[in-house]
């Protein structure tokens, strides 16, 4: 999904793609896993082992921190293409990013689907971003709401944050599933809203949002047809226990192991994921103590505040409208792949809904 919405721009300097069209080959890689002896029908579903995939090799950077505007410090981690741009002024080639911004842990809550996905776009020239939002994760900062506008700011930061690294060729794309999806179509509302003096993320190209939506009061967790859901206690206390997660340390990992002729192997034998050094910035004991601290004790239970909004008040109306990125559709100048699913998690709809 996110090679489609990379390939979303018209082409050219200002597309999603590698600078020159290079790329890293994958030749080398194992063959593809065997087709079933007979074709599943549309009411089975194939179970895919990730490692499986071939892909050139990648370089995985544990944790970078930038900060937003404001000056909170957000944790990241990263998956290049090998032999991508690593340092200012060099001569390597660049690769496009996508970023995907979540408040549930890249060091704890996500890892399984993460390297399930990142390795493999990277291993296929995009550089790939996964960003804690602030208040979650090893991200400094307090989360204040679902997609409030600090939170869009912050992704309109990162796409920036990442135009500007030496391995991007200034071109971004945001994606992501339900959260991820929502943050992505709001700041890229927010990116083309031309009413502001200062354009935001200028660096933004494409879009992919997975189970996201355009109506928040209409077809999210909290509300649906007037009534209160109760997926918004269920999900909403589940998503304050995830926030209490403390910060966690990240260990620098030992080097990929090297198969008799001194090749690095991966899972499989395919091309590897190596591991890249912490970047100076991560917290010491006595830090981390104080960062948790502030964090549990800023930590409110978001849940009461959505079931005390009913969308039919006007008001109230209003709180959902915050984020809602079919009130301003206009907005979206960039291509979006938007992608619904019948049994998903999350938004079942596309956006805009058929």
């Amino acid at each position: 999904a996110a090679a489609a919405a990379a390939a979303g721009g018209a082409g050219g300097a200002d597309s999603l793609t590698s600078n020159n069209g290079q790329r890293p080959n994958a030749a080398g890689a194992s063959a593809s896993t065997p087709a079933p002896s007979s074709s599943p029908s549309i009411h089975q579903m194939a179970v895919l082992d990730p490692s499986s995939l071939p892909h050139a090799p990648v370089t995985r950077v544990n944790e970078v921190f930038f900060e937003t505007r404001d000056g909170v410090r957000l944790s990241a981690r990263l998956w290049l293409p090998a032999g991508v741009n690593r340092s200012s002024g060099g001569t390597a080639w660049r690769a496009p990013a996508v970023i995907e911004v979540l408040p549930y842990g890249v060091h704890h809550g996500t890892v399984d689907a993460d390297e399930a996905t990142w390795p493999y776009l990277a291993g296929h020239g995009i550089a790939c971003v996964r960003v804690d939002s602030r208040g979650s994760g090893n991200s400094a900062g307090v989360l204040d709401d679902e997609y409030s506008a600090k939170q869009q700011r912050d992704a309109c930061d990162a796409v920036e944050w990442a135009a500007r690294q030496p391995w991007c060729t200034g071109a971004v794309g945001l994606m992501g599933c339900s959260w991820g999806g929502f943050i992505a179509l709001q700041a890229a509302a927010l990116a083309g809203d031309s009413a502001l003096s200062v354009r935001e993320a200028p660096s933004l190209r494409a879009v992919c949002a997975v189970c996201a939506t355009d109506d928040r009061a209409a077809d999210d967790m909290h509300w649906m047809g007037g009534a209160l859901l109760g997926e918004n206690l269920a999900w909403g206390a589940w998503l304050m226990e995830t926030l209490a997660a403390p910060p966690v340390p990240v260990p620098v990992s030992p080097p990929v192991p090297a198969d008799a002729s001194g090749t690095a192997k991966g899972a499989n034998g395919l091309p590897p994921v190596s591991t890249s050094s912490s970047s100076s910035g991560a917290l010491t004991a006595e830090e981390w103590d104080v960062a948790w601290s502030d964090r549990m004790d800023n930590l409110r239970p978001l849940h009461s505040k959505w079931a005390g909004r009913h969308p039919s008040c006007t008001a109230r109306g209003r709180y959902w409208k915050m984020g809602s990125v079919g009130h301003s559709t206009d907005n979206i100048d960039v291509p979006v792949l938007s992608i619904g699913g019948v049994n998903g998690g999350g938004g079942s709809q596309p956006t805009p809904p058929p």
